[in-house]
């Protein structure tokens, strides 16, 4: 009796991990969703409610480095940090140049994807802006935006 009383107790504890898991409890928030699409439109969200913190959890700033830093696997941890640290600033400071762009009325294009990296354009009046997406670990992860001018 006291072993079954235990197997239940212990069953309950499990399912309440798995419950609380799913949830998202106690996760960072992040814009990276499982499609490009999704992807691109928690990004327009995020931005305009001025959650900085989800955008910036959602890009890919290590492929970034590795790609401005052919030597990456080189540089020691602390270094490695540290430029992954001024990019989340640089990345900080784009996003913020886009929040009162992002205010208007903003048409998400079909994404085009290409193994695992895609772009979606993101227009609002005569502006455009490219997000280029990874994907990382069955997530896409911004990896750069770019500004364009509509023609």
């Amino acid at each position: 009796m006291r072993r079954t009383g235990l197997v239940s107790v212990l069953a309950i504890a499990a399912a309440t991990c798995v419950a609380l898991l799913a949830s998202g409890c106690g996760a960072k928030p992040t814009i990276a969703r499982i499609t490009p699409k999704a992807t691109a439109q928690a990004f327009v969200k995020a931005v305009k409610e001025g959650d900085y913190e989800a955008v910036a959890a959602g890009y890919d700033y290590e492929t970034s480095a590795r790609r401005a830093n052919p030597d990456w696997g080189q540089i020691p941890r602390s270094q490695r940090n540290l430029i992954v640290g001024k990019l989340r600033e640089q990345r900080a400071r784009e996003v913020e140049a886009l929040t009162g762009m992002m205010l208007g009325d903003v048409v998400i294009g079909t994404p085009e994807v290409e193994g695992d990296r895609a772009t979606v354009l993101l227009s609002v009046g005569m502006q455009t802006v490219a997000l280029d997406l990874i994907k990382v670990k069955g997530f896409w992860k911004v990896l750069q935006i770019t500004e364009q001018q509509r023609q």
